[in-house]
């Protein structure tokens, strides 16, 4: 057999493998497998994942993409979260989850699919475990307006006080069996489908969607609070007059230090950033190595009202994922 039939016949053995798996099997080195790998992907006749094996991609078989569940230990600590709640839950609302599991569940491209679904002129995202088939799918995102359907309509009806009316609770099946006339059931339509067909006026299902933004633009756009004294006060101004939007606050000394995940505007559209606030009269590596450490994957935004120290500037312009701000 040839190099290349020779490493499809290695994946049908063992699944996903990395180029080292390929220069062992043909005695050369990962380099010249990583180009036969590569030459395979750009034919289709293999697939690349997002997961990596010691820094470097998967490559398998279709059709071996649930074997791909093997390396999710590899995933980040709340990566490995949001992949364990999606998989257990197999749909989730994404303006339902935390700013963390949103921004987590567009990292793990291999097992979150986006699912956009439009009712009216509304469009909602969800997140479908990637081995769940659309017509379950469908189901389940049906099941959860309903539900947020009725929740809406039992805090309405608890802010106005109304006559007694039969309660639905009574015939719990007849709920089942259909969906509040102001939510009506969303259709799936699939890639494979002609876009241009219509399948419902109201209400479809489009699977894997490119969402535009990491967030819903409906969520509101809190500041820190109602700190407004002290050096927590001041980042508040600050996050105020950059038209910045916290999503998460953790308070850890009142008026003094802080962590907030953040979207920060920009030319190229909205960023997403760990930025801690903390008051000290000078900032050593230490405090920054910490706050990387914290702000993981994510861009980081420190500040303060101190000074850095020489080792600490050193340290912050060798990296560009760091923005030191003194206020």
């Amino acid at each position: 057999m040839g190099n290349k039939e020779d490493i499809i016949a290695l994946m049908r053995q063992r699944g996903p493998i990395i180029p080292l798996h390929v220069a062992k099997l043909l005695g050369t080195n990962t380099l010249i497998a990583s180009a036969h790998l590569s030459e395979l992907r750009s034919k289709d006749a293999i697939k690349i994942s997002h997961v990596k094996l010691g820094g470097t991609p998967l490559y398998y078989l279709a059709g071996q993409e649930s074997r791909l569940q093997d390396y999710a230990d590899k995933l980040h600590e709340k990566e490995r979260r949001a992949y364990e709640l999606l998989k257990n839950e197999k749909v989730l609302s994404d303006t339902s989850q935390s700013a963390v599991v949103r921004f987590a569940l567009r990292q793990i491209k291999d097992f979150a699919k986006p699912v956009e679904v439009k009712v009216g002129e509304r469009r909602t995202l969800f997140w479908r475990w990637y081995l769940t088939p659309m017509a379950e799918v469908g189901e389940l995102i049906k099941n959860q307006l309903k539900l947020a359907s009725s929740n809406t309509a039992e805090r309405s009806s608890d802010s106005k006080p109304q006559p007694p009316k039969q309660s639905e609770v009574s015939h719990p099946q007849s709920e089942v069996k259909s969906i509040p006339h102001s939510i009506p059931p969303p259709i799936v339509e699939t890639q494979a489908l002609h876009p241009k067909t219509v399948y419902n006026s109201q209400s479809t299902i489009v699977q894997d969607p490119k969402p535009k933004n990491i967030f819903n633009q409906e969520r509101p756009s809190p500041v820190v609070g109602s700190i407004s004294d002290g050096f927590l006060g001041k980042i508040n101004n600050y996050f105020e007059e950059k038209g910045i939007v916290v999503e998460e606050t953790e308070i850890i000394k009142k008026a003094k230090h802080g962590y907030f995940i953040i979207r920060i505007p920009s030319p190229v559209g909205e960023l997403f950033y760990f930025c801690e606030a903390k008051q000290k009269k000078s900032i050593s590596e230490g405090d920054i190595s910490e706050a990387i450490v914290r702000s993981e994957k994510l861009p980081l935004l420190f500040i303060t009202g101190g000074i850095p120290t020489k080792k600490t500037k050193e340290m912050i312009e060798k990296n560009k994922g760091i923005k030191f701000v003194t206020i």
